[in-house]
């Protein structure tokens, strides 16, 4: 045992940059303010984890050999990395029986690279997130050119990938589907998939009435507000069995090189709504860089009293941080 509620690390998940050209609705890169799109004051752009910070966490003997290792979107893409080749080489260096899943606008970086990702000894699933065709993906990633995934997609696939679409259906795309799904099986995707779109449309009408002006270099205005649920109303939400961090043995490193509890947690520190609540119960009674790969070991880490203090947290709803009740519980009644 690592401690009170880790066995073996089964999953690690990752930010690995905070990079992105492309412009999302909903994407919490942005914010919407004065009628423009500006860089969210609270994301900490252009960094990416660092090649000893991959060997320090896959060196690991805390983790298991068949790991499940998760590269993410969530404010950067994988293939921004300006050594992606090397960090999967890593990984497999130490943990060659990893299974790895990317994610992927699939706009980012040259054929060769995904060339040579193909080619890598190991298991590696590529999701390319394409949402329509030539003339609608666009729609919804803004800034990513087609002309480039057809580059990227077929490079991969060419050179032995194994390669899924991963479709959102939107009211202007959903017209796309069946020949969306022709042309993965014209270009050798092995699977082809389609998600409901999750995000409320109020959002993205804002979104579309300012993405015509973008403020690429300006940052938003930080924020005092925060929303926690009181105390004498957190017997009201009712917490699962078990939680995404402890249940399934997930950790998760943002493009800082902080080891965090799971993705809801690495997102909630880029608003301002549960951000003030999160530091303080990360770092009250603690060292402030107590998870930072930048200072320790990934193993010192893993072993700090934080990790107790959360599954402690998680008995009750009661003790639970706003964050934590909000993403993983619901309201009784």
């Amino acid at each position: 045992m690592i401690n009170k509620y880790y066995d073996k690390i089964q999953v690690v998940e990752f930010d690995l940059t905070s990079t992105c050209q492309a412009y999302c609705a909903s994407c919490s890169r942005y914010v919407i303010e004065d009628g423009a799109v500006k860089l969210n004051p609270y994301v900490k752009f252009n960094n990416q984890v660092s090649i000893d910070a991959i060997a320090n966490i896959f060196s690991s003997e805390l983790i298991v050999e068949n790991v499940g290792v998760s590269m993410v979107g969530s404010i950067g893409d994988p293939l921004a990395h300006t050594d992606i080749v090397g960090v999967l080489e890593t990984i497999f260096k130490h943990k060659p029986k990893a299974r790895v899943v990317m994610h992927t606008n699939g706009g980012l970086g040259h054929p060769d690279t995904y060339r040579k990702i193909a080619q890598i000894e190991g298991t590696i699933k590529l999701y390319f997130s394409i949402d329509g065709l030539a003339d609608t993906n666009h729609l919804y990633r803004d800034s990513v050119v087609w002309e480039r995934i057809e580059q990227n997609v077929q490079a991969f696939i060419q050179a032995g990938g194994t390669a899924r679409w991963k479709y959102i259906v939107f009211d202007w795309n959903k017209h796309q589907v069946e020949a969306a799904r022709q042309l993965s099986q014209q270009w050798g995707f092995q699977k082809f998939e389609t998600i409901k779109d999750r995000s409320r449309g109020e959002e993205r009408d804002e979104w579309n009435s300012v993405k015509h002006n973008i403020k690429k270099k300006e940052f938003g205005r930080l924020k005092n507000e925060e929303f926690r649920i009181a105390s004498e109303k957190k017997a009201s939400w009712d917490l699962p069995d078990t939680t995404e961090c402890i249940g399934n043995q997930v950790v998760y490193i943002n493009p800082q090189e902080m080891v965090v509890p799971c993705c809801k947690w690495a997102t909630g520190f880029n608003w301002f709504e549960h951000r003030s609540e999160m530091i303080e119960f990360m770092y009250t009674d603690n060292e402030q860089d107590w998870n930072s790969l930048k200072h320790n070991s990934f193993n010192d880490i893993l072993h700090n009293k934080f990790w107790d203090k959360l599954g402690d947290s998680l008995q009750l709803s009661t003790t639970s941080c706003t964050r934590c009740l909000t993403q993983c519980s619901r309201v009784s009644g």
